[in-house]
């Protein structure tokens, strides 16, 4: 296990400046109201860095080899095309978790947040990640009209409703479908059905006149068993949480809060969880929803999914070439996992690669924590 130097912080007293593929063993994570020690009784061996590991390489600037990693395979749609009579239980699926969440959006201005803060899931609008093939989308929004992530106990606002209508807008000029899963109240439901504009036929599609949801009736038959791709395109489908697990027949597999919370596939094995969970279901044609999504706390979960990138596409990949189900595969940073990893997003994360930095990995250095005098160097955990 590796611990950087520490850095002290308002809301969580000291943490690493940045972490590796490992956590810290011993920590007390605050989440709103509960408080989660993890660790063991004895004493163990800690080990840091010396301040060559500052280089770019280090911190995960990316590198002609960095950028290398593998990518989410062309086996989705609409990287892979529908025939005209492919249901949407038939295909996989991107899917972007709290997919409104991105810094740049940041309600109170793109200078006051940026990528590696708790509440950020997603690098760039609804609109670009529809663009790069995310066809399913998981929006939050307040009552007055914002997208948002509650972190920590506090409502984080970022764009407001006309980025709804943004991707609504992407839906139509793309000619391709639209499914957002929301979370909220009937309010809430419909203030984003408002931002989209209610078809009232089929024949909006085609009249330019700005509206994008589908119509009440194709709402009330969406069965994704039954409902074929080329009957739904240039138009979005709101669904609130319990009626979008109906609607597309998906069993929901992810790894638990605290896996989430501690991340890192190395560390805590939160993407072989996922990948092992989806294993076991992924049988009989069903339709699977897997969550490689984290929590953030001492890094954004923007950050954690770019840190771990090449392990969650590896992953992916993997799940992708199972043909006994369909897959919804959800992440945070999507643009990372289906198109090209953004440098300024990753140099705001400050990241660590260590299969890409083996010259720094080979400088760590045993080092004693000035928090804990119980970790030693020279002995392991009891």
């Amino acid at each position: 296990m590796s611990v950087e130097n520490y850095e002290e912080t308002p809301l969580l007293g000291k943490k690493p400046r940045a972490t590796s593929s490992a956590w810290p063993t011993m920590k007390s994570i605050a989440v709103g109201a509960l408080c989660v020690t993890a660790g063991f009784a004895g004493t163990l061996v800690v080990t840091g860095r010396s301040s060559t590991a500052n280089s770019s390489a280090a911190l995960g600037v990316p590198s002609s080899a960095a950028l290398g990693v593998p990518r989410v395979n062309a086996n989705y749609y609409p990287k892979t095309p529908a025939t005209p009579t492919t249901t949407v239980s038939q295909v996989n699926l991107a899917m972007s978790h709290d997919s409104g969440c991105n810094p740049g959006d940041y309600a109170k201005g793109p200078n006051k947040i940026n990528a590696n803060h708790g509440a950020v899931t997603q690098g760039v609008t609804l609109e670009k990640q529809y663009q790069a093939g995310v066809r399913v989308f998981d929006i939050r929004v307040t009552d007055d009209a914002h997208l948002f992530h509650q972190w920590l106990g506090m409502d984080y606002k970022f764009g407001v409703l006309d980025r709804i209508t943004d991707l609504g807008a992407a839906a139509r000029a793309a000619n391709d479908i639209c499914i957002i899963k929301l979370k909220g109240s009937a309010r809430q439901v419909q203030s984003v059905e408002n931002a989209l504009g209610r078809m009232t036929s089929n024949a909006d599609t085609a009249r330019g006149n700005g509206k994008y949801l589908a119509t009440a009736k194709e709402h009330t038959d969406f069965d994704s068993k039954k409902t074929k791709i080329n009957d739904i395109k240039g138009r979005c489908f709101v669904f609130p949480d319990d009626r979008f697990k109906a609607a597309m027949n998906a069993k929901k597999l992810e790894s638990g809060q605290f896996r989430k919370i501690m991340g890192g596939d190395r560390s805590f094995g939160t993407i072989q969880k996922v990948f092992d969970l989806h294993k076991a279901q992924c049988k009989g044609g069903n339709v699977v929803r897997a969550g490689f999504t984290n929590t953030g706390v001492f890094n954004s979960p923007l950050c954690m999914s770019y840190k771990d990138q090449a392990a969650i596409s590896t992953k992916l990949n993997e799940i992708l070439a199972n043909k006994a189900c369909s897959t919804i595969f959800s992440t945070d940073g999507v643009e990372s996992m289906i198109g090209v990893p953004d440098a300024g997003i990753v140099s705001q994360c400050n990241v660590q690669n260590h299969e890409n930095n083996a010259e720094a990995a080979a400088e760590e250095t045993e080092y004693t924590s000035p928090e804990n005098p119980q970790i030693e160097t020279g002995k392991t955990a009891a």
